[in-house]
């Protein structure tokens, strides 16, 4: 109690309410801290059923191009192949903060994804080359 042999009681009440305002301070800043963290990890529990409901949407798009021959679906495709990407990087990012024992599953979920991507391009530029309608390519 060296600190506090201060030798008025004035001094001792200043110490005492700069001790308690720096412990305060300290202590909303880990709160803010804390908070930030949660709110990332609750983001990142929340996408993935956004990624599942995209991922749905690949395969009617994919669905509605063998159907239809329309070029629409794959821009649509395309595009949302390219959302959920991001989407799943995003949700690697955040997660690779806090451990990266996930990281292999984010991987393999990616190249699955890629995998996916390219062999519908594959067939919409085989089905384009051939002719969407009777007039069109090969036919």
């Amino acid at each position: 109690m060296r600190i506090l042999s201060v030798q008025t009681i004035k001094a001792k009440l200043y110490l005492i309410s700069f001790i308690l305002v720096v412990s305060m301070l300290a202590f909303g800043f880990f709160e803010m801290v804390s908070f930030r963290k949660i709110d990332n990890l609750q983001f990142a529990a929340q996408e993935p059923a956004h990624s599942k409901a995209d991922l749905l949407k690949l395969r009617r798009h994919e669905k509605d191009f063998l159907a239809r021959l329309d070029v629409k679906y794959i821009k649509q495709f395309n595009a949302d192949q390219i959302a959920l990407t991001d989407r799943i990087n995003r949700v690697k990012e955040i997660l690779r903060q806090y451990s990266n024992q996930h990281e292999s599953s984010f991987d393999y979920a990616l190249e699955v994804l890629d995998q996916y991507s390219t062999q519908f391009n594959v067939i919409t530029d085989q089905s384009i080359l051939i002719g969407l309608t009777m007039k069109d390519g090969l036919r």
